[in-house]
């Protein structure tokens, strides 16, 4: 069961936490982060519809995986997140839909160009043997899924847990 974030209205006040921790980790848009386990980053998968970590790891050694992501709207107009849109995310390779706890998710229009962002924790603790990554996808209520092409990565933490 996903539970439910609360929705950030202020624009500002959601970049500034997503900036703020991706800072304290120290990371950029290639930079991974490792906490413990292997050092995952975001990266768009070989067609180009969605991110997936990389590289591939065996999930169900960890707890949870945290992903802060900020991205740019790279869709030539104004896009919006009405602030109950979750993005999609799902395992690799056998599509398992696992529990998400959202600390951020964007809310409001977002021009093109601007940035948003996501705070997430994903409960690996259920999964099947043999998943090995994690794709993830934004959903906006303008646009609906948005590929890498229309919600380009800025920077991202990924840290298994």
């Amino acid at each position: 069961m996903r539970r439910r974030p609360l929705p950030f209205v202020a624009t500002d006040l959601l970049l500034a936490v997503a900036a703020a921790v991706l800072l304290l980790a120290g990371c950029g848009a290639s930079t991974p982060v490792q906490d413990s386990g292997p050092e995952l980053e975001l990266v768009a998968n070989g067609s180009g519809q969605w991110y997936v970590t990389s590289p591939d790891a065996d999930l169900t050694a960890f707890d949870a995986l945290r992903i802060v992501v900020v991205l740019e709207n790279g869709t030539g107009a104004d896009t919006t997140f009405v602030g109950d849109e979750e993005p999609q995310i799902w395992t690799t390779p056998s599509v398992v839909d696992p529990p998400v706890t959202f600390q951020v998710v964007p809310s409001g229009t977002f021009p093109a160009g601007a940035l948003f962002a996501y705070d997430l924790t994903v409960d690996l603790s259920g999964l099947p043997p043999g998943e090995t990554g994690l794709a993830f996808r934004p959903y906006s209520f303008t646009n609906g899924t948005m590929s890498p092409s229309k919600a380009v990565l800025v920077a991202a933490s990924v840290t298994v847990e």
